[in-house]
């Protein structure tokens, strides 16, 4: 198997004398022009000596790569450790060094395959997790790689660039999605799939796509058969007072339900549906500018993961041709209702926009358009999306830090956490939620 290859960036996340010893050492590093899409190996010490930390510079047009195996033999004195990059799959080196038109290439045959499948008359459970697992660890891989590219272009540069990546990706959510209404089993299956991949981060990934997918369509349905009329009748003994809490200068007695959903509660179109799924796969993309960080056993350090929903943000928005819905699922999925542990740029942008501050008159709006101007304090889908990345970074048995929940222990912890002394997701959203799990049989 080839040598997987990892961003050399990854020396500004380790110890200044380790940084300062690899960079006297003549390492062969890949470079790659993703302007001409030129390769070559050049000698780190070589280069860094005429250049200084050459790496660094945001307007260089190349992207630089160093062999996984030489920089942690090295920092660790070559003993046989635990390299914490399982993040990348297996094919990662491959990615790295091939072509936009390869990259798209493999793009669609994901999308083929998917595509196969959905034709079939006769699919089970089990083969669709596989195949719709199988496509999106590809779609998760291909776009980080691409993102790298795109990251080095200007704004212009890159959208142009994007389109395709764009089209084929939307495309595999959309089958994906179709797929998944067919699916009858639990999630358990999806869950026992995803762990023969490698990495925690794209495991992650992988389920909490797959996860949002199908309690949002199970949202739909509970929508769609009269729930919410169930929810107005149960509102005032419920769920009022925690409401409250959030909109305390709304008056309850006139608004209820419809106070909390800005014009009420509805399912959403398949039109919409497609551009939310995009959103749920590349949710966690901003973790790509330090994926090296969020696979290692390294403690928690607050700018660090508060800046992967900035990033993804910010890159989908700027770089790419996505849908702002997607930029916005992958900004605002930490929010917590502007609660002090959450994070993203959504809270950002609305005190830039009210500096003398601003009081929101809806808890949730399904229009962006809404919540930028300020009239609902979050975006529906990233609401949505925010309790399934909770419920599985809990749940997660891949995370180095401490050992994971079951799904009971996962929801009785959103409870006290989360929804009891303070309001960090949303409550009824989370209701449905449990609902979700249990029939599904995760609970």
């Amino acid at each position: 198997m080839a040598n997987k290859y990892i961003a050399l960036n990854v020396l500004d996340t380790m110890d200044n004398k380790i940084v300062k010893s690899v960079l006297n050492e003549p390492f062969l590093i890949l470079c790659k022009n993703f302007d001409t899409e030129e390769q070559k190996t050049v000698q780190l010490n070589e280069l860094f000596k005429k250049e200084g930390f050459f790496w660094r510079t945001t307007d260089s047009k190349w992207t630089y790569y160093i062999q996984e195996e030489d920089i942690y033999n090295f920092s660790t004195g070559g003993k046989n450790v635990q390299v914490p990059f399982s993040g990348f799959t297996d094919n990662y080196p491959e990615l790295v060094q091939m072509s936009n038109e390869k990259r798209l290439e493999a793009l669609e045959e994901s999308k083929k395959k998917l595509k196969q499948l959905e034709l079939k008359r006769s699919k089970d459970d089990i083969e669709i997790g596989n195949v719709v697992i199988s496509g999106t660890k590809d779609s998760i891989m291909l776009n980080k790689v691409i993102f790298d590219d795109l990251m080095k272009l200007t704004p212009e540069k890159a959208k142009e660039i994007s389109k395709s990546s764009v089209a084929e990706t939307s495309e595999i959510v959309k089958i994906a999605t179709n797929l998944m209404t067919d699916f009858t089993g639990g999630f358990s299956i999806f869950s026992d799939i995803v762990q023969k991949s490698n990495g925690s981060t794209i495991n992650h990934m992988i389920r909490v796509f797959i996860m949002s997918l199908s309690f949002f369509q199970y949202y739909n349905k509970l929508i769609n058969s009269g729930y919410a009329a169930k929810l107005r009748v149960q509102f005032e003994s419920k769920y009022r007072d925690k409401y409250e809490k959030l909109l305390p200068k709304a008056n309850f007695n006139i608004m209820k339900l419809e106070r909390v959903f800005r014009g009420g509660m509805t399912s959403i179109s398949d039109l919409e549906t497609n551009a939310i799924g995009v959103g749920f796969l590349l949710h966690d993309i901003g973790k790509q500018v330090d994926l090296e960080y969020f696979e290692g056993a390294e403690g928690y350090v607050k700018d660090r993961i508060e800046a992967h929903v900035t990033n993804g943000f910010n890159e989908l928005l700027k770089r790419t041709v996505y849908p702002p819905v997607v930029s916005a699922i992958a900004g605002f999925h930490h929010e917590y209702y502007g609660h002090d542990s959450g994070y993203g740029p959504l809270r950002e942008f609305i005190n830039r926009k009210y500096p003398d501050g601003h009081t929101c008159e809806y808890c949730i709006s399904y229009s962006l358009h809404e919540v930028y101007n300020g009239e609902a304090l979050c975006f529906f889908p990233a609401k949505l999306l925010e309790i399934v990345d909770v419920y599985d970074a809990l749940t997660d048995p891949g995370r180095k830090y401490r050992n994971p929940c079951t799904p009971k222990e996962a929801v009785e912890f959103i409870r006290d956490h989360f929804l009891s002394d303070e309001i960090k997701v949303d409550p009824i959203l989370f209701d449905m939620f449990e609902l979700y799990l249990k029939d599904t049989g995760e609970l």
